[in-house]
């Protein structure tokens, strides 16, 4: 009599079965293998489902036979908040299993911070490489001399911060270049008026390059490639941003890091 030999086969499970971020933010979900009928053969994963400005990637790519690999999910700020249905897939020549998991992206909650003659600190994820800082700043009046920095750890004096740009008290923007302060160009500001700011920073080169758009405006560049304050040319990680107004009082909303 002929046995009937089922032939080797795989299941795929996923976990948790739902993950919420804020957009910019990340989660991370563990895709599992376990083999049917002494299954001895490569998974390959794949997912689909990710909303726009979102990336996933596997971590190992594939298994064999059995096992687990992580897929971390990176939305970014333009990620349109909603609930995305996921589904994870396993590849193994001609065998193909799906398991479905659940993406929540919350939207940004705008928060600020507003500083007189007092430092303002907010800690932020650690950040040793290359990134990006954005953030939107109003100053209370024209002609304030107030800054608005990164630093190791929360500080309470300018010589703590490794980048700093300014609202001069010639009502002009600028930033910190090393030993003293500098701009491409000459670039007003207005009291009461929103400039968003954009940094590029270079933590392990000690640089950072400086850009604003006034209200209505186009992109101006206030300074590129310039020096970490000299007192912290050094530094390993930045983890603070600080706010401080030595006249008048500065508004920034929105700061983030990417």
């Amino acid at each position: 009599m002929a046995v009937n030999v089922p032939p080797p086969d795989f299941t795929l499970t996923a976990s948790p079965s739902s993950q919420t971020v804020t957009a910019g933010g990340s989660t991370t979900y563990t895709a599992s293998v376990s083999p049917v009928n002494s299954f001895s053969g490569s998974v390959t994963f794949t997912v689909s489902g990710l909303p726009a400005g979102a990336s996933g990637a596997f971590n190992p790519t594939s298994v064999t036979g059995s096992g687990s690999s992580t897929l971390s999910i990176s939305t970014s700020t333009s990620t349109v908040a909603g609930t995305y249905p996921l589904t994870i897939t396993g590849t193994s020549s001609g065998l193909t299993h799906t398991a479905g998991v659940t993406l929540v992206v919350n939207p940004v909650v705008a928060v600020c911070v507003t500083a007189g003659a007092a430092w303002q600190n907010t800690a932020i994820a650690s950040q040793t490489g290359t990134f990006t800082a954005t953030f939107d700043a109003t100053p209370s009046a024209s002609s304030i001399n107030s800054v608005i920095g990164l630093s190791h750890g929360a500080q309470t004096a300018y010589t703590g911060f490794a980048t700093l740009a300014r609202f001069n008290s010639l009502s002009d923007i600028d930033a910190r270049n090393g030993g003293a302060y500098a701009a491409a160009a000459t670039i007003p500001y207005v009291g009461a008026n929103t400039y968003h700011f954009r940094l590029l920073i270079n933590v392990p080169a000690h640089t950072y390059s400086v850009f604003v758009t006034p209200p209505g405006g186009a992109e101006l560049t206030v300074g590129s490639n310039f020096a970490f304050r000299t007192e912290q040319n050094t530094v390993t990680s930045l983890d603070h941003w600080g706010v401080y107004a030595a006249t008048g009082t500065d508004k920034v909303c929105n700061f983030a890091v990417h």
